[in-house]
């Protein structure tokens, strides 16, 4: 998720002609890290305002530019908040020689180094300023000592690292993907009150058992309301749907008080989770890997969900 959001931090006694700005710039690439509760955020916030501190000379923006579970190459630059910064540079909505203060080079960007080059490049030719705190937090511009031979090195090592932790992810997966394939659901967990958010259907309970290698599905008891929601399918649309779950028992996941939207109803009959197939997804949103059929029991049967395909 990104945001331009409006921050509070006391405006220093800087003339208004001669103020400078600074914007910080937060980003963190995984959703675990988006909670309050996490450091990535909380640290980049306090450097920012210790940077401020430090350089009276300079006024926080009015805005802070936040990127929340976004990758730190490519995604940040054509969708994120720093898309939202540069377009604002690129409409010349900025005061001259505003600069953008970043915890590091690496939640900067994990591009590969001509791209992150062109990055830097493109801020300083749109007339602003770089500063990464890690770096002692020095105001940055094309004419400064050292400038490229530091970022040269530093997009080297931000571009490997993401190659290397990308290369680490993906092996993990492919092992629990394999895993799972030979029937040894140890990698999925179950259901609590802390963990609500699994990687499984809500019609499904995970048992656990000493040996975790030997865990396995079973349907709970809204398993009824999946079978109920099928069979309606192949007679009523969606708002029909919606209203007999309700008036059965059957409300919103999140909050049984409010009826199913249609829009989920119809996620719901697509999926083929109802198959007993496991769909592996990426951390942003996508498939990781094909499906693999029968990890948990089935629902209905593959005539009555390609029934339902046709109908709709």
């Amino acid at each position: 998720m990104s945001s331009a959001r409006s921050i509070d931090i006391g405006k220093k006694e800087t003339p208004e002609v001669l103020a400078k700005f600074a914007i910080s710039y937060l980003r963190v690439s995984t959703a675990k890290q988006t909670k309050e509760s996490k450091t990535g955020i909380s640290r980049q916030e306090k450097a920012f305002l210790r940077w401020m501190d430090k350089h009276p000379e300079y006024r926080a923006y009015e805005k802070q530019f936040v990127d929340l579970g976004v990758s730190g190459r490519g995604k940040h630059r054509t969708k994120g908040a720093l898309y939202q910064f540069l377009e604002e540079a690129r409409r010349g909505e900025l005061p001259p020689e505003t600069c953008l203060v970043v915890e590091s080079v690496s939640r900067f960007t994990r591009d590969i180094v001509v791209d992150g080059l062109k990055l830097c490049i493109e801020v300083f030719d749109l007339g602003h300023r770089l500063a990464f705190t890690q770096w002692g937090g020095d105001v940055l511009h094309a004419e400064g000592i050292g400038v490229w031979g530091k970022l040269v090195s530093a997009l080297e090592a931000a571009s490997f690292e993401w190659e290397d932790k990308s290369a680490r992810v993906n092996e993990y997966h492919a092992e629990k993907l394999e895993r799972i394939k030979n029937g040894d659901l140890s990698d999925f967990k179950p259901r609590t009150k802390d963990r609500k958010k699994v990687d499984y259907p809500f019609w499904l309970d995970l048992i656990e058992k000493e040996d975790h290698s030997k865990n396995y599905f079973q349907h709970n008891d809204k398993a009824k309301y999946m079978k109920m929601m099928f069979d309606l399918a192949l007679e009523v649309g969606n708002e029909e749907i919606s209203k007999i779950l309700f008036q059965n028992g059957q409300g919103a996941i999140n909050n049984p008080q409010r009826r199913l939207c249609r829009s989920t109803i119809g996620d719901y009959l697509k999926s083929r989770a109802v198959l007993g197939e496991f769909q592996p997804q990426k951390d942003g949103g996508g498939d990781r890997a094909p499906s693999v059929p029968g990890v948990w029991p089935s629902l209905i049967t593959p005539e009555q969900f390609e029934a339902v395909q046709k109908k709709r």
